[in-house]
């Protein structure tokens, strides 16, 4: 073992790997935990380290020693996980002693269960400074009714997380994390987390501050708090909460009992029957700006007994925000979102369709908005003025060189009453203009939109069509060669006769037998097609 651990433990980069065994982790771990300078463990790349005991009994009963110096794991996209195996006793993952300070970067933490009745924090107990990057959390448990709890990480000393994801742990409070002092948490994913009794099916923030910035919270779910239950200091900044779900105690997005500040957030479509994105409870303070607030489900957007602050430039797709215009700020907003999605940077977003009502809303004099950046990290503004929530449109840039003449138009299809056309792709053209008979008909958006259907013609009648390009500063091209283009005739005619009905009657159809039509025949004067059995229901028209 001597061995192993002069391999395992040097500072260097070139770090042996940790064999792939959990008593070699345990060793390597131990004998790192209270070195006196900061030292490096090196996981074996796509290893699973199963836990099958406890090692101590520090907080309820921990899986691995208690890190009390300076360790660096690099996991290498290993995973470290309690053994699922009947009979395996309760432990969590880490625990992390007021003097200790542990780094994990690239590593899964799976399946740690705190249930020991004093502290939670089913992965991770953090007492003095926790770093985290490029990780999972997922399937921790913090289930016990007594003793502070987080069903990923419970934190009582100074908690960084960068680009991380929390999938699937669960608590009686803090599904993902418990906070009870000081807490950063950016560029990461909470999805499907639970809060089994009280609140925050993601986060719990009880004491001191928690910075939330680019994160992204879905289908996290709690009695209070779908997302975060807040009781101290609480700042958000460009992050995205979605079908996040709350029960009786409200707030399908957010709980707030103390004091929260939330800039370029979006929140759309979380539930709750009492306030479905965000509740403010009285005596507390909640400020919103340059944040959308939609399409709630089940109850109103915002409420609780304290009304919100707005600080500006906010949109609610209803009116229980009380957002006011003299702020900027719209209600009442019909607002589509594109579903969430991977549109670039480390988590999902939803973007913001062209047309919205969102889009350069902020001016860029405003303060937060030029020189800042979006969720993804975008630069914002992209428009003449910034985007309202946390997803900024990127604006392409539009050619300015002298548009070429379009070539190569052709028909594709007519019918009597139709032409289509198409062309080939210009230079530096933005889009295209569509003459017949030298007046514009018609246009498209777009280098490679070449195609247009005219529509509405006379049957059996000559077009001349011709097509130029446009650039984006508005240059026209000049049109090309004209196409001759002659619509069809009508399809044939079938005449009723022989029938009839009285002056004054109320009769408005009837059902004739028809011959010498076939299916789809034009019946003029009534509306109506023939069918199959040789029947036709025809109405006056």
């Amino acid at each position: 073992m001597g061995i192993l651990a002069s391999l395992a433990f040097t500072r260097s980069a070139q770090a042996a790997a940790v064999p792939c065994s959990a008593s070699s982790l345990i060793s390597a771990i131990s004998a790192a935990a209270s070195a006196s300078s900061p030292t490096t463990v090196s996981l074996t790349s796509g290893c699973t380290y199963t836990l099958s005991m406890l090692n101590n009994s520090s907080d309820g009963g921990t899986g691995l020693p208690v890190i009390s110096g300076a360790l660096d794991i690099q996991g290498n996209g290993a995973t470290i996980a309690r053994s699922s195996a009947t009979g395996t006793p309760a432990f969590r993952l880490f625990d992390v002693a007021s003097g200790g300070n542990l780094t994990l970067s690239s590593i899964t933490l799976s399946n740690g269960l705190a249930d020991g009745g004093q502290q939670g924090g089913g992965a991770i107990f953090n007492h003095g400074t926790l770093s985290i990057s490029a990780s999972t959390f997922t399937n921790n448990s913090a289930p016990s009714t007594t003793g502070t709890s987080g069903g990923a990480i419970n934190s009582s000393g100074t908690l960084t997380i960068t680009t991380s994801l929390f999938t699937g742990n669960s608590a009686q409070e803090g599904g993902g994390v418990f906070n009870q002092n000081i807490a950063s948490i950016t560029d990461s994913t909470f999805s499907s987390n639970q809060a089994l009794i009280y609140g925050g099916g993601a986060l719990l923030n009880a004491y001191g501050s928690e910075t939330v910035v680019g994160d992204t919270f879905v289908g996290n779910t709690g009695p209070g708090g779908g997302a975060i239950d807040n009781d101290a200091a609480l700042y958000i900044d460009n992050s995205t909460f979605t079908a996040n779900t709350a029960g009786t105690s409200g707030g399908g997005a957010i709980d707030n009992f103390g004091n929260t500040t939330i800039a370029q957030a979006t929140f759309a479509g979380n539930s709750s029957l009492y306030s479905s994105n965000i509740l403010n409870y009285s005596g507390f303070s909640l400020s919103l700006s340059m944040s959308i607030i939609a399409n709630g489900l089940q109850g109103p957007n915002c409420g609780g007994g304290a009304p919100i602050t707005d600080a500006g430039y906010n949109i609610d797709t209803g009116s229980s925000c009380g957002f006011s215009s003299s702020n900027h700020s719209l209600s009442l907003v019909a607002l589509n979102l594109d579903l969430l999605a991977s549109n670039g940077g480390p988590t999902q977003t939803m973007a913001l369709p062209s047309g919205s009502p969102a889009l350069d809303v902020i001016p860029s004099t405003a303060p937060g908005c030029s020189g800042t950046v979006d969720q993804r990290g975008i630069t914002r503004p992209q428009g003449s003025g910034c985007d309202v929530g946390a997803y900024e449109l990127v604006v392409a840039s539009l050619p300015t060189g002298p548009p070429s003449t379009p070539t190569g138009l052709t028909n594709t299809g007519l019918t009597s009453t139709s032409v289509s056309l198409a062309w080939n792709v210009a230079t530096n053209a933005a889009g295209y203009t569509i003459y017949r008979d030298g007046v514009a008909v018609g246009s498209t958006s777009g280098a490679s939109a070449t195609s247009y259907t005219d529509t509405g013609l006379a049957p059996t009648t000559t077009y001349s069509y011709t097509v130029d390009a446009v650039n984006g500063t508005g240059t026209h091209s000049s049109q090309s060669l004209p196409l001759s283009v002659t619509t069809s005739a009508p399809g044939p005619v079938a005449m009723i006769q022989g029938a009839s009905v009285s002056t004054g009657s109320s009769v408005t159809s009837v059902t004739l037998q028809l011959g010498q039509v076939t299916a789809g025949d034009l019946l003029v004067g009534w509306f109506g097609q023939y069918n199959s059995s040789g029947q036709v229901q025809v109405s006056d028209n």
